[in-house]
């Protein structure tokens, strides 16, 4: 509940998302991650961002790796949702399990170094939702999804500087409902 959360990593992962735990930014509050290294989210865990701000800037290199890659049960699956709030990566962020979700419902999503979906192990059935808001997907691909997964877009405004599906010796989708994609 603090108005302010400020993470100097010196290099290293700033967050880890320890199985079973949970990361919520309330509306006013700010996460900003600086100076990181590779991090990972792993299974069972949700990061919430409920009309707050969550902004990783300012880091050499390195990927944001949300959810385990394979074939977990939805019990270890991870989820990122954004209601409302502004998320900024300026790094890769990679989706990736079979029932790992990210679900944004309004708000901003800006994915400055791109992202996607990478799981290298099985289909991913779960989607990356974008239902309202503005989101800058970057470089955006998608390895291996069901009919279920993928990119799915309701009523948003997506902009990516590429889109590739089905990069993975596998099928993948995007489907629009709604919503404008350049």
């Amino acid at each position: 509940s603090a108005e302010g959360f400020n993470i100097d990593a010196g290099g290293l992962a700033p967050y880890f998302g320890d199985l079973g735990g949970s990361l919520l930014i309330n509306t006013g509050g700010v996460m900003l991650i600086t100076n990181a290294g590779d991090w990972r989210v792993n299974s069972n865990h949700t990061v919430v961002v409920e009309g707050g701000a969550l902004i990783v800037t300012k880091n050499p290199s390195g990927t944001i790796t949300f959810g385990p890659n394979g074939n977990q049960s939805t019990a270890n699956a991870a989820g990122f949702t954004n209601n409302a709030g502004t998320v900024v990566f300026d790094r890769p962020f990679q989706l990736r399990g079979r029932y790992t979700r990210f679900i944004m419902n309004g708000g901003v999503l800006d994915l400055l170094g791109g992202g996607g979906i990478a799981e290298s192990s099985n289909d991913q059935e779960r989607p990356w939702l974008i239902n309202g808001g503005t989101a800058n997907l970057g470089d955006f691909s998608i390895t291996r999804t069901t009919g279920g997964g993928g990119l799915l877009i309701s009523n948003g405004v997506v902009t990516a500087t590429s889109l590739r599906i089905g990069t993975s010796a596998s099928r993948a989708y995007a489907t629009i409902y709604g919503g404008v994609l350049t």
